[in-house]
């Protein structure tokens, strides 16, 4: 079972555990002749609040199997998505529901049990994902920091669905090759660097699936290894990586959502601007010169955080207490309102909603010395928020720089609509509770 696969079933589990929440809560209430009940008047409209949940488990990462490490670890991302799903869920009954039913007992009942048997259901799955026979059986071939990174993981890991079984540092010969699958029942070949896969191949027919480190890398973490990648590997996995369809979809979705954002926040806008003009003897808006896609130089917008002439040298990263910025401008910054004049820059096809966020071309020029395949980025309009964003915080080091490209590179090879709506709703999270910092 593929992980795509794997969510998918997990989603279908969740909903069945919704549905008996609500049943055994309609049957405890009205016995026998409430499940007639249950499916005439609850079944739709619970199953469109169940949406509101799978948002929520979405932001709190319950399909990701790093939350099945431990109990505490589930236990409380299940609170926090449940605290979320239920403040949803209420709102959705009593003020965007209009069929004719407004539960309060069975509502404030289903609240409280579904966490409970959601965590039940999860515990036995935990248990599934231990199990040895549950999970596959991992060959190591060959050398590499990647080898030695997924060694590590696997074994801290364990309900990531592998185990490392075996670990052949050298080549090694087709007849040993089998002798090691027999041996081990290896389900996966895993080659690093210095290793051919053309031995190993031969194995495919057989039922083996054989992958190179940086692909297997790519789907337990989230991100590309840079420091491993080769430039072979970027040429097979993003020359044939067109998504016209979906470029189109997101251009269209960009230009609707600015449009709608400028309006509801339009009196916002004008009283920030007016509180800059006030309290700051700059301008209300900044403006900078960023990258954008393909390298093409373009002028970002956002209101004005910092004191006039804080940059007449060379420019240089915003720190954490930062002596520049304003008290206006800390707050603007904390709460991302800063970031408002950007919409112009969505609209004007300079910047997307989702993206690598746009780095200045002195950084820019820095980091593509000294960082690999940096430029990689520019292959999609940079954006607001990110998959960077939301896995790493803000950085201002060259180092800070590469551990990002890595997630950004992630984005670039798998953006779709559902990796989109993630980074939405974790980015969403975020700004309700002023975590984080895109810049």
């Amino acid at each position: 079972m593929t992980e795509n696969e794997k969510k998918i079933a997990l989603l279908f589990l969740d909903y069945c555990v919704w549905n008996l929440s609500l049943a055994i809560i309609v049957f405890l209430r009205n016995g026998s002749a409430g499940l007639n009940q249950y499916f005439d008047l609850f079944f739709l409209p619970f199953s469109f609040a169940f949406a509101f949940w799978f948002a929520a488990f979405l932001i709190f990462d319950l399909y990701q199997y790093s939350v099945f490490q431990n109990i505490t670890v589930l236990a409380r991302a299940i609170f926090k998505s449940s605290a979320l799903g239920a403040f949803f869920s209420i709102l959705y009954f009593y003020f965007l529901n209009h069929s004719s039913i407004t539960p309060k007992t069975i509502l404030i009942a289903d609240l409280i049990l579904f966490p409970v048997l959601l965590f039940i259901m999860r515990l036995v799955i935990l248990k599934l994902f231990l199990h040895e026979a549950a999970r596959k059986s991992v060959l190591l071939l060959g050398g590499g920091e990647s080898l030695r990174a997924i060694n590590q993981h696997l074994v801290k890991n364990p309900a990531s669905g592998f185990r490392v079984a075996c670990w052949a540092l050298s080549e090694a010969s087709v007849e040993e090759l089998v002798r090691l699958v027999a041996n081990h029942k290896i389900e996966t070949i895993v080659l690093g660097s210095g290793v051919t896969s053309l031995k190993a191949c031969g194995l495919m027919g057989k039922g083996i699936s054989v992958v190179d480190a940086v692909s297997f890398r790519e789907d337990l973490n989230f991100e590309i290894p840079i420091e491993e990648a080769q430039e072979s590997w970027f040429l097979s996995t993003l020359g044939h990586n067109q998504k016209d369809g979906y470029d189109v979809f997101k251009r269209i979705f960009d230009i609707i959502l600015a449009d709608v954002l400028f309006i509801i926040f339009s009196p916002i806008l004008i009283l920030i601007a007016l509180l800059i003009e006030i309290t700051n003897d700059g301008s209300a808006i900044y403006t900078q010169t960023r990258v954008g896609l393909g390298g093409k130089i373009f002028t970002i917008y956002k209101f004005r955080t910092m004191k006039p002439n804080s940059e007449s040298g060379t420019p240089v990263f915003a720190s954490k207490d930062d002596t520049r910025i304003t008290i206006l401008g800390r707050f603007l910054r904390h709460t991302h309102l800063d970031e408002l004049p950007q919409l112009w820059n969505i609209l004007r096809g300079d910047m997307s909603f989702i993206g690598p966020r746009p780095e200045r071309p002195e950084f820019v020029s820095e980091f593509s010395r000294v960082i690999k395949y940096y430029d990689l980025r520019q292959l999609v309009r940079p954006g607001i928020t990110g998959w960077a964003q939301i896995n790493f915080s803000y950085g201002s080091s060259v180092a800070h720089a590469a551990r990002k490209l890595c997630y950004d590179l992630y984005y670039v090879k798998n953006r779709s609509i559902f990796l989109d709506l993630k980074i939405i709703l974790k980015t969403t999270l975020f700004f309700v509770l002023g975590e984080g910092r895109s810049v």
